[in-house]
C-alpha cells in the first residue's frame, strides 16, 4: 500500500515521511534509522543459507558448542548491542530472527533457485542478469519465494525483501554520452547489443528481437536506423560485435535505453508480483545495486509499483553525493545495502586541502571521515539507513581496520570498528530529523590538534 506519505502496511514495518524525510516505522509507530550489518551465519561467509564454511564455523563450534544454537546466537547479539546497531542485513540466517533486532530476507534469483547458471544467467563484461524472461526462471523463483515467505510473513521485526545482490545491466558508464568513444563503455557491449549477440534459444535474447521487432517492424529496419556501417542483418550485428566493436550511435542509443527500461521494469514487476503473492505485508527492497543504477533503471525503480525501497552499496567517503545521484533519478526511500570505511577511499589524506587529520596516518584518520560520511549522508531525506559490511573478516590485530565486526580465529571483537559504531549509531536518528549537527571535519578540539595549529 502507498500513499503520498505513507510506504507499505502500517500494522508492520513501513515507510512514511516524517518531519520532511522518509524513515522506517514499526507496528507501534517508533520511527528509526535502519542501522545493520551483512552477513551474519554461522558458516562465516557471505551467502547467508548457502554460505561456504570458514575457519569461524570451527571457531564457533569450539567456544560455543554444537548442542544448540543458544549460546552462539547470544554472543552475536551482545556484540551487536555493543556496537549500537538496531537490525540485521543480507545473508543473516534465521535463528538470529525474530530476537529483538530488525531483519531482512535475501532470496537471489539464481543462487537461491537452484537454477543451472549456464542455461539461466546472462553474463558478460559489465552484465550480470537472471534470465527474466524465461518461464522456467519465473516459476523457480515463485518456488524460492513459497518455502521462504510463510516464516516470514506475520513477523513484525521482519522489514522485508532483497531479491538479487549486484546485478551488472550493461550500461553506459555515464548517462548522455553517446557517440564518446571509450568514455561511453570501455568494458564490452551495452545490454541491447549484448542481447542480441546470445544464443538464438535463449529468452533474453528472444525478448530483443521482439522488442526491435514491435519497435521497428523488423529487425533489418531497426539495424537501420542505428547507421553502422555494414550492420543490415543480425549476422552481421554478430561478427561486428564478436570483433569488439562497441555501438555507439544516437539510433543505437535510443533503442538500448528504450530495450533498458523494459527490461528493468520487466523484472522488478516480476520479483515484486511473486513476493507480494506469497507476502502482501511486508516491504521489498529491491536487489542491492552495487553503486548508482543511473537515470534509465532508475526510472524503472521508480515506475514499477512492487519496488518499495531502492538499495544501493557505497564504498566511498562521498556517502552523500552517491545517495543523492541516485536520488535525482529515482526519488524514492534509499536504503544503503553495503559501506566499509576500510576502503582506501576514508583513509587517504586531501591532496588540495590542509585538514588537521592529515597529520595523521591512516589508521587514525578514518576514524573522523568515517563518522562524517555516515552522519552527513543520513541528512539526506531519502536515505532511511546503511549497512556495515561485515560480521566476520580475517583480522589478527583488534584494535586495526578490518572490515569485520568479529574475527575468524577467536570470535573477537574489533574494538577499532566497535569505538566507531558505538559513537555514531545512537546520533543517526537525532542526526537525521535535525535535532543535533552532524559532525564536520576538522574535528580540531576531537583531535587535540587546535593549539598546535594556533602556535
Amino acid at each position: 500500500m502507498a500513499t503520498d506519505h505513507i510506504i507499505g502496511n502500517p500494522d508492520f514495518i513501513h515507510l512514511r515521511i516524517l518531519e520532511g524525510r522518509w524513515c522506517f516505522v514499526n507496528a507501534e509507530g517508533e520511527p528509526f534509522i535502519y542501522k545493520g550489518v551483512t552477513s551474519i551465519n554461522r558458516a562465516g561467509g557471505i551467502g547467508g543459507r548457502r554460505s561456504k564454511e570458514t575457519p569461524y564455523l570451527e571457531t564457533c563450534n569450539k567456544l560455543y558448542g554444537t548442542e544448540s544454537d543458544e549460546p552462539f546466537v547470544e554472543s552475536v547479539l551482545e556484540k551487536m548491542r555493543l556496537c549500537e546497531f538496531n537490525a540485521m542485513g543480507a545473508w543473516t540466517t534465521k535463528e538470529f530472527f525474530d530476537r529483538g533486532f530488525y531483519y531482512t530476507e535475501t532470496c537471489e534469483s539464481l543462487h537461491d533457485t537452484g537454477l543451472d547458471k549456464d542455461r539461466f544467467q546472462v553474463k558478460g563484461p559489465g552484465i550480470n542478469l537472471p534470465d527474466f524472461f524465461s518461464t522456467e526462471w519465473e516459476e523457480a523463483y515463485d518456488q524460492a519465494i513459497a518455502e521462504l515467505a510463510p516464516e516470514r510473513v506475520g513477523k513484525p521485526e521482519f522489514l522485508g525483501w532483497f531479491t538479487d545482490n549486484e546485478p551488472g545491466w550493461g550500461q553506459a558508464n555515464a548517462d548522455h554520452v553517446w557517440g564518446g568513444g571509450d568514455s561511453l563503455n570501455a568494458r564490452g557491449a551495452l545490454l541491447l547489443q549484448f542481447a542480441l549477440n546470445l544464443k538464438e534459444e535463449r529468452p533474453f535474447h528472444q525478448a530483443a528481437l521482439r522488442f526491435l521487432e514491435e519497435r521497428h517492424g523488423s529487425i533489418e529496419a531497426a539495424l537501420a536506423t542505428w547507421e553502422i556501417d555494414r550492420c543490415g542483418t543480425l549476422g552481421e550485428l554478430r561478427r561486428l560485435t564478436e570483433a569488439g566493436q562497441i555501438f555507439q550511435s544516437k539510433g543505437y542509443a535510443a533503442d538500448h535505453e528504450a530495450f533498458t527500461y523494459m527490461a528493468a521494469r520487466t523484472y522488478h514487476d516480476k520479483v515484486g508480483a511473486i513476493i507480494r503473492k506469497y507476502d502482501p505485508h511486508h516491504l521489498i527492497l529491491g536487489c542491492r545495486f552495487g553503486g548508482p543504477p543511473g537515470k534509465i533503471i532508475g526510472k524503472a525503480c521508480y515506475d514499477s509499483p512492487y519496488l518499495d525501497v531502492i538499495t544501493v552499496n557505497n564504498y566511498q567517503h562521498i556517502f552523500y553525493e552517491r545517495v543523492d545521484e541516485v536520488y535525482q533519478t529515482c526519488p524514492m526511500p534509499i536504503l544503503n545495502g553495503e559501506i566499509s570505511w576500510n576502503s582506501d577511499y576514508f583513509g587517504w589524506r586531501h591532496s588540495t586541502h590542509d585538514l588537521p587529520t592529515d597529520k595523521l596516518d591512516k589508521l587514525g584518520r578514518t576514524p573522523y571521515k568515517a563518522q562524517e560520511a555516515l552522519e552527513r549522508a543520513i541528512v539526506h531525506p531519502a536515505l532511511v539507513g546503511y549497512t556495515f559490511y561485515r560480521w566476520v573478516h580475517n583480522f589478527e590485530d583488534p584494535e586495526g581496520a578490518a572490515y569485520g565486526i568479529t574475527n575468524r580465529s577467536a570470535d573477537e571483537l574489533n574494538r577499532y570498528n566497535q569505538r566507531i559504531l558505538a559513537k555514531v549509531n545512537p546520533r543517526l536518528e537525532d542526526v537525521a530529523f535535525g535535532r543535533v549537527p552532524y559532525t564536520r571535519l576538522p574535528l580540531l578540539e576531537t583531535l587535540g590538534l587546535e593549539q598546535e595549529r594556533e602556535a
